[in-house]
């Protein structure tokens, strides 16, 4: 209940402070302009949401943690940061300002809260040297804020892949029982959702250098103080895994920097989602797929993290030459992605959906397909139903009733919210019957997961061919995604059963399922309500 509360109270804080904070952006001219070409948004965006996040992530961590030291300590880095955020979103100040703020606010961490890095890869159990530990840990920990800064470069980036990072940290941390670095994530994973929320493709504010020295600072503190515990036996090296992006990221571009003989901190278009968008991605495309990237990254880590630091660091390296292998090798080939890009060429997909002829024929066709994949997983599962708790069978006869009415007097024109509730109500109460309250045929059950598996397919589709803008994906949209599929398939995750974990990923992919459906139906709104009646109907007559 604490994580759940300090996850809540940091989102609901965040969400609450950006509004006003977006409308006082303007008048204390603290926008982001779109006057350099590596910029690729049009207007101005407030950059103001990095101060909301570190609002909402204060917060509950003082009210849980203030007796910590560590966390007394972050707090004169936190404001460190904020000062000098605020004034580089406003001034734009010389990068030499911004090392002085990350300095300073690493110091007080490094010298007064003992955040030192005294255990490193490949040195057994010798400890370093306080006169060596201690620099050490002030360059790594101002490589890591630089790297999430340095990433910050489309809409949701970075705030979604910190979100990945602090997500695997916790997961560990629960582990091990670290309570402080933790709660300190959860309080970070809930400000970076409740800015997320007003960042997503096309975004309406920035987080400014005041939210990704924020996001990189706390993330190179929660590493530190996750591989640095006592008790913990967690590789060091698993660091790497765990930053995964960003770090390979800031290393390969600054290297490109100096070996073309310029600063390594002169800007350019060599970051990683730069390239992608070379190369013809779309800018939501470019976003998922670092997504991806840093999932299993994260997960790598996770799944590694008691293992060998040879095991580790060769792991490591092997998936960061597959990535700027594939990289290098689509810049010199050319390779171009979508039509109209660059040269107008098409894509494969393309070339090979042309037969449907029209977007308007690939949806119908997606429509049937995801309409008769969900009439088989509702029908199946509710005419065979066995044992169900006698409140679901109470709320499945509410349910009918309901629908019953709405059914007389609907509207041919659009499914009300009430028929929606009823709708993914009926669709978590499947997935609550598939997980043991019935007794399927071996053939359904042989075939459960791939017909979800289609149904991702089908919704994955429905989102590159709709022309309805309410059913427009965004990054938090896969985010969300990831996290189930995550949940499901990760091992030993202690406080997520492995069935729970699947069939999060099982409701997840239904109710976009039906979203797609939902969206796109208005023709055909009668055979839909028809088919939900049926299914409440036989569920009902089962359960008398």
């Amino acid at each position: 209940m604490t994580l759940f509360l300090t996850f809540v109270l940091s989102m609901m804080v965040t969400l609450i402070l950006i509004p006003p904070f977006m409308k006082s952006a303007t008048f204390l001219k603290i926008v982001d302009i779109p006057d350099d070409e590596r910029k690729i948004h049009k207007g101005k965006i407030p950059r103001i949401g990095g101060l909301a996040m570190i609002i909402g992530v204060i917060l509950p961590v003082y009210t849980l943690l203030s007796n910590q030291d560590e966390i007394i300590f972050l707090y004169a880095g936190l404001l460190t940061l904020l000062v000098f955020g605020v004034l580089d979103d406003r001034f734009q100040l010389n990068y030499k300002f911004k090392f002085l703020g990350q300095f300073l606010a690493i110091l007080a961490v490094v010298l007064f809260g003992s955040v030192v890095i005294y255990k490193m890869p490949l040195l057994s159990d010798d400890l370093l040297p306080s006169y060596f530990a201690v620099p050490f840990t002030i360059f790594a920990m101002l490589g890591v804020t630089n790297a999430i800064n340095l990433s910050d470069g489309l809409d949701g980036l970075a705030g979604g892949m910190s979100l990945l990072s602090l997500s695997g940290i916790a997961l560990m941390a629960y582990n091990v029982e670290n309570t402080v670095v933790l709660l300190l994530c959860i309080a970070v994973l809930g400000s970076i959702l409740g800015f997320l929320r007003y960042n997503t493709f096309p975004a309406r504010v920035f987080m400014g250098d005041t939210g990704s020295q924020f996001l990189g600072f706390t993330l190179g503190l929660a590493v530190i103080l996750l591989t640095q515990h006592e008790g913990a036996m967690i590789s060091t090296s698993v660091s790497l895994f765990l930053l995964g992006v960003p770090v390979l990221d800031t290393i390969t571009v600054m290297a490109k920097r100096i070996s073309g003989g310029r600063s390594p901190f002169s800007p350019d278009n060599n970051h990683i989602h730069h390239r992608l968008l070379a190369i013809g991605f779309h800018h939501h495309e470019a976003v998922l797929i670092i997504y991806i990237v840093q999932a299993m990254m994260v997960m790598a880590g996770y799944v590694l993290q008691y293992q060998s630091d040879y095991l580790i660091l060769s792991s490591y390296l092997i998936v960061c030459t597959i990535i700027i292998g594939t990289l290098y090798i689509t810049k010199k080939n050319n390779w171009l992605v979508h039509s109209g890009n660059i040269r107008g060429e098409t894509s494969f997909f393309e070339r090979n959906l042309h037969w449907l002829g029209n977007r308007s024929r690939l949806l119908m066709i997606l429509l049937i397909a995801t309409g008769m994949i969900l009439g088989i997983l509702f029908l199946s599962a509710v005419s065979f139903a066995e044992r169900l708790p006698y409140d679901s069978l109470i709320m499945a006869s509410i349910m009918g009733g309901v629908f019953f009415c709405l059914f007389i007097f609907r509207s041919r024109r659009h499914i009300s919210w009430l028929e929606r509730i009823v709708i993914y109500t009926l669709g978590a109460m499947v997935i609550f019957i598939i997980q043991g309250h019935t007794s399927l045929p071996a053939e359904i059950v042989q075939y459960q997961d791939m017909l979800f598996a289609l149904l991702v397919v089908a919704v994955i589709l429905g989102f590159r061919y709709s022309a309805v803008k309410t059913f427009e994906p965004t990054p938090l949209d896969f985010l969300v995604i990831l996290a189930a599929i995550i949940s499901a398939v990760l091992p030993e995750i202690q406080f997520i059963s492995k069935e729970l974990g699947l069939n999060m990923t099982r409701l997840i992919i239904l109710f976009y399922a039906l979203e797609f459906v939902l969206v796109h139906v208005s023709q055909r709104l009668d055979i839909l309500r028809y088919g939900v009646f049926i299914a409440l109907g036989i569920l009902g007559f089962n359960g008398i």
